[in-house]
């Protein structure tokens, strides 16, 4: 069960002015979640030392979430003359929203050793996903009034998605520290409901940029083709590893958030975001990850990834070239650590992260492009054989990057950012 509340008096106050109208006070939206979830699980592996090892399962996973929501206004007046009151209390925006998932999957895979050396792996997997959704929305912005006994039903709405996701695998263990291998395999993101958007000329406005007349009741399924080529290494008796792969993935149907206030000119108070199909997009790049031995104690490591995400041709959103929403083109993380003995049972550790994230992009049509950071946390500690005690600074130069926004153009704009400099101590034990 979750209960939460989160003032967005800003936003609340320019949803008002675009329908003419304003409220000094201060205002909260209140959110209430509560939802049931069951997930069950059976396998069934082989057994023994033969060439040909298998395993197989079922899968279920059912869940019930109600989300309630409502912003209540007060002392609502004219935007050209706030003192006029028109509604000493009014509903800007509420909804009940239910959302029921089941899945039932059945999944299997068979791994043949053709040699001492070269390995085959096949598996498949099953899935028969449905999600039915139902909201009842109220308020200013969506019935005219601020009575909450009057009410616009959406649902309920149902989609279904089923298919196949096959699988295979080659790798060839060259020596004992050596192995190379190929991978193909398909996926899926299931399809569900968008959002709901309010009658607003902005919003009517951003949608008609989109093509569409209204706003969508659900997006398909988006299904991807990954093909993965690498090495694994091992040198020196373990004291240094060395890891690639380069990949390309075939993405098709892709599912995309589109921030109505980001769509055309003229449209920031539309504060809608609606999840539609963008059509084909591919992605291709490659990873390195390398760890390292020196001495005795002393441990350093680096992950290193490219990738180049973009639309396919004939977009229903964007246009082709442009790069996919919040995917980086370069990210790399380096780690230290040094560990030394402080007695025969306890040992001391000193232990430094670091994790660099390129610029991305937050729109497309040359859209807003968020600029790269950087986050390093260091850590200090003693540790046994059951507990570690540690004290610890994340976010030591206290970095607060653009990480994702709500646009309301030259009104105001909302951006999410890291969780400030934080440090404290630490007790973890092993059971």
């Amino acid at each position: 069960f979750f209960e939460g509340q989160e003032d967005v008096t800003n936003e609340n106050r320019l949803l008002l002015a675009s329908v003419g109208l304003k409220t000094l006070k201060p205002n909260a939206f209140v959110l209430d979640t509560t939802k049931k979830e069951w997930t069950q699980e059976f396998r069934l592996m082989s057994t023994g030392d033969s060439r040909l090892q298998w395993t197989g399962g079922l899968y279920y996973h059912k869940l019930d979430l109600i989300d309630n929501s409502v912003g209540v206004l007060e002392d609502v007046g004219l935007f050209v003359a706030p003192d006029f009151i028109i509604f000493d209390e009014a509903v800007l925006f509420g909804a009940e929203v239910n959302i029921d998932t089941e899945e039932y999957a059945a999944f299997g895979e068979a791994y043949y050793d053709v040699t001492e050396q070269l390995k085959v792996t096949v598996g498949a997997r099953w899935y028969d996903y449905t999600l039915t959704q139902q909201t009842d929305a109220f308020g200013l912005i969506v019935t005219g009034s601020g009575d909450p006994s009057i009410t616009v039903v959406t649902g309920p709405m149902s989609t279904n998605n089923e298919s196949i996701s096959p699988k295979i695998s080659i790798a060839y263990q060259a020596t004992e520290d050596h192995m190379i291998y190929v991978n193909a395999a398909k996926g899926f993101r299931t399809g569900g409901v968008s959002n709901g958007v309010g009658n607003l000329p902005s919003c009517n406005d951003a949608l008609a940029e989109l093509g569409l007349t209204e706003a969508p009741e659900g997006f398909e399924a988006d299904t991807i083709w990954n093909y993965e080529a690498g090495v694994k290494t091992s040198w020196a008796d373990g004291r240094f590893t060395v890891n690639m792969s380069a990949f390309y993935i075939d993405w098709n149907n892709i599912a995309q958030s589109v921030n109505l206030a980001t769509v055309g000119v003229g449209n920031e108070s539309c504060a809608f975001t609606i999840v539609i199909n963008a059509g084909q997009a591919t992605s291709k790049g490659f990873e390195f990850e390398s760890q390292i031995n020196p001495v005795e104690g002393l441990n350093f490591g680096v992950a290193i990834a490219y990738t180049d995400a973009t639309l396919g041709a004939n977009p229903t959103v964007g246009s082709e070239g442009d790069r996919l929403i919040a995917v980086p083109e370069w990210t790399v993380s380096l780690s230290g650590e040094y560990e030394f003995p402080l007695s025969d049972s306890l040992d001391g550790f000193v232990r430094a992260d670091y994790q660099h994230v390129g610029e991305v992009s937050f729109g497309f049509n040359e859209g807003e492009v968020f600029d790269a950071y950087g986050l390093t946390n260091l850590r200090v500690g003693v540790r046994s054989e059951s507990w570690t005690v540690s004290l610890f600074i994340n976010n030591v130069t206290d970095s607060r990057p653009e990480l994702g926004e709500r646009n309301f153009g030259s009104v105001f704009r909302r951006f999410t950012t890291l969780r400030p400099r934080t440090y404290g101590l630490n007790l973890s034990t092993n059971f």
